[in-house]
C-alpha cells in the first residue's frame, strides 16, 4: 500500500531527514521571504507488509506574527505568508496529496486552509493564534493562548487547549472539545459532540453536551 502525505510544518520546526524534492517557483512567487525557508522532502517508512512514501513540505517561519493562507492554484498548493510589513508566497506542486500537517509555534498566528479539500492536521502552539480548516476532515488544535479554531465542512475535531477559546464546527459531524479555560462552543448544524471541559463554558448546538460548569443554551 502506498500513501502519500503533504506535511507542512510552519515556525521554526527541524526538518525530516529525506532526499530533496523540487518546489514550484514559477510566476511570480519565489519564496516566502523575510527569512522563511521552505522545503520538499520525500521520505520512505517500511512497516510490517506495507510501504509509506511520504512527502514532506517543510515550512520554517520567523519569531514575528505571521498569517499563512493555503490556496489551490490549478495542481499546485499555493502557500501566502504576510507580517505586518511584508507578503511573499511559494507554488508547491501536491498531485495525489492525501494530508497535511501544520505546526505553529510562538506568536499571534493566523492560518487559512478554507480552500482545501485535503485532511489538516494544524497545531496552534503558543500565542492568541486564529485557525480555519477547510473542506476535509479536519483536526484542529489550539494549544496555548486564547485561540478561535473554525472547522467548516468535513468531519472535524476541534480541541481549545488552554486559554479561553472559541471553537466553531460546521455543517458536518463533529467533536469540539474545550479543554482548560473559560471556553465557547458552537458545533453547527450536524450531529455534533460538545465537551467544554474545566471553567465556565458556552456551549451551543451540540447533540451531546458535557462540561464541568455550563453555560449558555445546548440544542
Amino acid at each position: 500500500m502506498v500513501k502519500r502525505v503533504l506535511v507542512v510544518f510552519l515556525l521554526g520546526l527541524l526538518g525530516l531527514v529525506g532526499a530533496r524534492g523540487a518546489i514550484a517557483s514559477d510566476g511570480v512567487c519565489v519564496g516566502l521571504g523575510g527569512g522563511a525557508v521552505v522545503e520538499l522532502k520525500r521520505m520512505s517508512l517500511r512497516a510490517v507488509k506495507s510501504v509509506r512514501h511520504i512527502v514532506v513540505l517543510n515550512i520554517v517561519g520567523t519569531t514575528e506574527a505571521e498569517t499563512y493562507r493555503l490556496t489551490l492554484d490549478g495542481r499546485r498548493i499555493k502557500v501566502m505568508r504576510a507580517t505586518s510589513d511584508s507578503a511573499s508566497c511559494v507554488f508547491i506542486y501536491a498531485n495525489q496529496v492525501e494530508q497535511i500537517h501544520v505546526y505553529l509555534s510562538e506568536g499571534d498566528d493566523s492560518y487559512d486552509g478554507r480552500a482545501m479539500a485535503i485532511e489538516q492536521h494544524v497545531w496552534a502552539g503558543s500565542g492568541d493564534d486564529e485557525v480555519m480548516g477547510g473542506r476535509g476532515a479536519d483536526r484542529l488544535f489550539g494549544g496555548v493562548g486564547n485561540d478561535e479554531l473554525r472547522g467548516f465542512a468535513g468531519r472535524d475535531k476541534l480541541v481549545g487547549g488552554t486559554g479561553n477559546d472559541v471553537l466553531i464546527g460546521g455543517g458536518d459531524k463533529d467533536v469540539l472539545e474545550g479543554r482548560d479555560g473559560d471556553d465557547i462552543l458552537a458545533g453547527g448544524t450536524g450531529y455534533d459532540i460538545l465537551n467544554g471541559g474545566s471553567g465556565r463554558n458556552q456551549l451551543f448546538q451540540g447533540d451531546i453536551v458535557t462540561s464541568a460548569k455550563e453555560q449558555g443554551a445546548q440544542y
